[in-house]
Order: C-alpha cells, then sequence, then structure tokens
C-alpha cells in the first residue's frame, strides 16, 4: 500500500516589494519558507526600497495587471491555497480586485484561511488614500479570519481612538474595540502594538492585545506585554503577521502562536539594534543541563568581554515536587562543575546556589502580594502541567513567582530562556509594571530574551519534547559526564523512523532533524550542509549516528576530564558556591533593601 505524502502548505501573499531592504513579501516569504510553506507572492509595488528613504522609484501594480494575473493562476489551474496573506494595498480599487479573487479562492477550498495586515498607517500618519479604510471596513474584514492591525490602525477601522483616563476602566475599552473589529467579520483579532502609555501603564511597554471568538460566540481574550525598544524599525508589521501564520498553522492555538511570534520578533529587533550595552546575565534553569551548551559558549564570551554574569543553581525550583536529599545536593554540584568545565570562570563570574540566599523567597512573596491566583493560573506551562492532576502541588504554582524574584533580585536585563519559558518572562514584565503602578518607583530594567544559536535540542527518545536531565529515562539525554559507551549507547539507540536517508523535516521526521541539530550545534556547521555531507557519502541514518556519536564523544573529552577533576575535589567546588554566596548577597541586599524600603518595611 502507498503512503500519499504529506502536501506541502500554500499561501498566496500579496504585499509589496523592494529590492533593498526588509519589508512586505521579501520579509514574509523568507519566513513563511523557513517554516515549511510553498509561497507564492504578487507584489502590489516593486520598489528600489523603502519609505524611510529620501527618495523611493518603482512601479505600482495597476487593477488590470493584477486581474490579470489571477485570470492566469486560474487558468493554469494553480489557484488553490491554504492561505492568503495580504499587506500593503495603495488603493481601494486594488482592495476591491483582491477581495473579488479571496471570494473565488473560498469558494473552491471552504478550508482556506485569510490573515488580513491592513497597512493603513502608523503613529497618526496615513500610508494609504482614504478609499483603503472603507474598503477594509466593508469589502475586506468580512472576508477575513484574522486581523492584525496596530492601534492607529484599529482607531480608524473602528472610527474611534483608544485613550484611557484615570476612571476608565482599559480592560472594557479594549474589548469594545476587539469585538467592533470581530463584528466586521474576522474570528479573530490582534492588535499587534499599543503603547502601555495609552492604557494607563508604563512608557517601557507595548502591549498586544488578541481574541478569538469560537464556534458558540463565546470570546477568548488575552494580553502579552513586551518592552519598548528605541528605535525605528520597518517591516515589523509585515514580520509579524507572518509569523503569526506560520504558528497558527503549526498549533491551531492563537495564545501560542502570539506568544511565540512576539518572542522571536523581539529576538529579530534586538539583532538588528546589535547593541553594545553592559549585560548581566541571569541564569534561572541552573538544574538542567542540555547537551549543547550554546547559551554557555554565549555566557562564557560575555564573561570574557567584562560583562557581569550571575549564574544561580536553581536548587529551591528542584524541589518545586519532592527529590532525595542526597539525589539534589549531587546534582548542583554536578551542575556547578558542569559549568565550570564549559568555561565558566568563578573568579570572573558568580556562581552561587539559590538556597544559600534567603531574599529569593522573601522577594517572592513581596512580589506575590502584586498578581492574582487567575494570573499565574492563565499561564500556559502550569495548565499543561496541572490538566491531568487532581492533586496539585502548590510549589508548580508559586513556581513562576518565584523565578519572578531570582530575576528581578540582581536587576537581570538579559535572560537566556527556552520558548517553554516566555510566559514566564510575560509574567515577570506583568509584575515589573504591577510595581511601578502600585509604587510609581522604576527600578526595575525590563528583562530582555537572550537567543542561543542553536535550536533548542529535543529528547532523543521523544522528539517532541525537550532534552531535560530531569527525564526519568536516562537515554533521553547525553549528560557531560557520561563515558564513551554511553554516548555511543544513546544516540545509536536514538528514535528516528523507517526511512533510512538522512534528510531534514521538523515536522515529518522529528528524531533524524533532532540529531542533525546536535551535529549543527557541536560543528557550527548549516543543516544544508550536513544533510549534503550525509547524501554525498551515502550515509544512513544508522551511520550518520555513528557518526554524530563520535563527534559528540570528541567534543566533551576535554570538558568530561575537567568535570571529574572538578567532582573528585568537593571542598573545591563548595568553596566556590561560597564566594558566590557572599558576592551575590552583596548585590541582593541592596535590591531587597530598596523593595522593602519603598514598599513601606
Amino acid at each position: 500500500m502507498s503512503i500519499k505524502p504529506k502536501r506541502i502548505p500554500r499561501v498566496l501573499s500579496i504585499q509589496s516589494h523592494v529590492v533593498h531592504g526588509f519589508v512586505g513579501n521579501k520579509c514574509a516569504t523568507f519566513i513563511l519558507q523557513l517554516y515549511g510553506f510553498e509561497v507564492d507572492v504578487i507584489n502590489s509595488v516593486h520598489f528600489s526600497n523603502h519609505t524611510g528613504y529620501d527618495v523611493v522609484k518603482g512601479s505600482r501594480l495597476s487593477v488590470d495587471e493584477l486581474r490579470a494575473i489571477f485570470q492566469g493562476l486560474i487558468a493554469n489551474e494553480i489557484f488553490e491555497y491554504d492561505y492568503i496573506l495580504t499587506g500593503y494595498m495603495g488603493s481601494g480599487e486594488l482592495l476591491n480586485v483582491v477581495a473579488e479573487y479571496v471570494r473565488i479562492i473560498k469558494s473552491k477550498s471552504p478550508h482556506v484561511k485569510y490573515l488580513c495586515d491592513p497597512v493603513i498607517g502608523d503613529n497618526g500618519e496615513l500610508y494609504v488614500d482614504q478609499s483603503c479604510i472603507e474598503m477594509y471596513k466593508n469589502v475586506i474584514l468580512p472576508l477575513a479570519d484574522i486581523v492584525t492591525p496596530n492601534d492607529f490602525e484599529m482607531e480608524l477601522l473602528i472610527g474611534k481612538q483608544i485613550k484611557c483616563n484615570h476612571d476608565d476602566n482599559k480592560e472594557q475599552l479594549i474589548w469594545q474595540s476587539l469585538q467592533s473589529l470581530h463584528n466586521m467579520g474576522p474570528t479573530r483579532v490582534i492588535i499587534s502594538s499599543i503603547s502601555a502609555v495609552k492604557l494607563g501603564g508604563k512608557e517601557i511597554m507595548l502591549q498586544m492585545y488578541a481574541s478569538s471568538k469560537n464556534s458558540d460566540n463565546q470570546y477568548e481574550i488575552f494580553r502579552i506585554d513586551f518592552p519598548y525598544l528605541e528605535g525605528c524599525f520597518t517591516g515589523t508589521g509585515d514580520l509579524f503577521s507572518a509569523l503569526i501564520l506560520a504558528w497558527f498553522h503549526r498549533e491551531n492555538n492563537l495564545i501560542s502562536a502570539c506568544e511565540k511570534s512576539i518572542s522571536i520578533l523581539h529576538q529579530v529587533l534586538l539583532k538588528t539594534l546589535e547593541t553594545s550595552e553592559s549585560i548581566n546575565i541571569h541564569n534561572t534553569c541552573g538544574n538542567e543541563l542540555n547537551l549543547i551548551e550554546s547559551a554557555i559558549k554565549k555566557w562564557v564570551d560575555l564573561q570574557n568581554s567584562g560583562d557581569n554574569l550571575i549564574v544561580m543553581l536553581a536548587d529551591l525550583h528542584a524541589v518545586t515536587i519532592p527529590r532525595e536529599p542526597d539525589a539534589l545536593r549531587k546534582s548542583t554540584l554536578e551542575t556547578a562543575a558542569s559549568l565550570i568545565a564549559c568555561g565558566i570562570d568563578p573568579k570572573r563570574s558568580i556562581i552561587y546556589r539559590q538556597s544559600d540566599l534567603h531574599h529569593h523567597t522573601q522577594l517572592s512573596w513581596l512580589l506575590g502580594t502584586l498578581t492574582t491566583v487567575q494570573k499565574v493560573g492563565h499561564i500556559p506551562t502550569y495548565k499543561s502541567k496541572v490538566k491531568d492532576e487532581t492533586s496539585i502541588p502548590l510549589g508548580l504554582f508559586l513556581y513562576p513567582i518565584l523565578q519572578t524574584a531570582d530575576i528581578l533580585l540582581f536587576k537581570t536585563t538579559h535572560l537566556p530562556i527556552g520558548e517553554d519559558q516566555i510566559p514566564h518572562l510575560q509574567l515577570c514584565t506583568y509584575m515589573i509594571e504591577k510595581f511601578y503602578h502600585y509604587y510609581k518607583q522604576n527600578i526595575f530594567p525590563v528583562p530582555q530574551m537572550m537567543a542561543t544559536e542553536t535550536t533548542r535540542i529535543r529528547s532523543l527518545r521523544h522528539p517532541e519534547q525537550k532534552m531535560s536531565k530531569s527525564d526519568y529515562e536516562e537515554r533521553s539525554r547525553i549528560d557531560i559526564m557520561d563515558d564513551e559507551k554511553i554516548i555511543q549507547e544513546h544516540v545509536m539507540k536514538a528514535l528516528t523512523d523507517f526511512n533510512a536517508q538522512v534528510s531534514y523535516n521538523r515536522e515529518q521526521r522529528p528524531g533524524v532533524s533532532n540529531l542533525i541539530d546536535i551535529y549543527a550545534g557541536i560543528t557550527s556547521q548549516s543543516i544544508e550542509s550536513i544533510v549534503n555531507e550525509a547524501q554525498q557519502n551515502n550515509h544512513n541514518t544508522g551511520q550518520f549516528k555513528k557518526r554524530l556519536a563520535e563527534i559528540i564523544v570528541e567534543h566533551f573529552r576535554s570538558k568530561r576530564l575537567e568535570y571529574l577533576k572538578l567532582m573528585n575535589d568537593r571542598t573545591y567546588l563548595l568553596n566556590i558556591l561560597d564566594d558566590g554566596r557572599k558576592r551575590a548577597k552583596e548585590i541582593a541586599d541592596k535590591t531587597l533593601n530598596e523593595v522593602k524600603h519603598i514598599m513601606g518595611f
């Protein structure tokens, strides 16, 4: 019996195009192809560069030209899509033709989802003529499934300014605005960005609001806070809408799609700024050691450049669910030895145990008074862990609040975390805002998520999960202390599939793709070159595993020897942690005393 291959999802993207720059279709196509889509593009304009330059040369697509393109696609029977994405359209006439052919696509394929980014303007400035606004309201939005305006565009669409006075209920104001857009047609509405100042918040924050309407006409509304970055950016809306489409296709969950899109967009903007500010990094995930120490490499680079590096061994978090005491003590020292073996210098950086500073738990209590049970209970990571539980550990619920205290105790500016921890960072940002709201003191910087070069590595036995030292199945991971035989065994028994060819596809071949990610993380080779090399050498997955095991063994050889040396000198490790405690306490004392004074203690 032959198995029909899974069809690649197809997107029709109708947006602007520039030769130089990264906006419109040039931006969206890259993202969508990266996430595995086949993308057909129609360029509403073809310009030399974006409009931020003094001179812009090029041409605009006419109504007749657009209609001719559509007719050519229909004539050749290549007019079937899974998604439609529209961005900048210069005129109402052009939008009217788009609407005509969106109807045709949807009539042929009712499953098609249409994401409309209504590019009208920003910061009070119109990018299009007035006819576009009425066309969006009356013709385009009734066809759209998802709409992603910024706050200025939403105000133009609903005919009402969004501004919150002291006595106003800001949540009610936003809900009314979202509902106005829902009433025009879309079942999912995302206000991509709105200044928190408009709603009585802090200048340093932006907010994204979104709502989803289900078949029972019930609405789910949520908000994501993220820091405002000083600078002028182009193409952020185009990037955001493409990311939303990609993640919504993957997970069919608007909350998750928004969280991941905001996080990725934020990292792109940070990379664009290429800031040279001094960085203070706080690691709250010290109790887990993954195979690829790309984060540690980055910490080492920062340490060596003179930045203030603080590494916390999160032993309080490790007992969220009770653990065997001897195993906890051993794990803490193992993590310290691993970090030092990988290049963290205890003379230049601070390494300490979380439990050695009472400041964490005291600050956690103080910050916990600023949030609610409902707010913490809404965090996706918490909900996913307790969905099948009848008896929920209190530590699991309080974990994100303690984590916020860990971050703020050292006024952390940059934070290396995985995707699953993004909601916790958002809670931290929320609590910074609440502290400012109650006490009118701006003492905490908004921490920024710090990306590493390597994709998050997955479990060797369950590639749909991340690799974790806390996994009960030892063959799911590779630890720095593993000897050559164990590494070879774990790699050779890694779960793959029945296809012997080495190829990369995270959705269809997660096991093999995970092994390629590990290979790339160690060798710094590109995914493409690794796959090409394996195919040229006629290596099947078994031979590829053997080669990967050899590379891992060699990669960890010197680190493992240093690790074993450190583990044989328990007194030395304990002295390092005690010295780290003293240095960390000096900083923590100042922060905790400052917070207590502001709060009235």
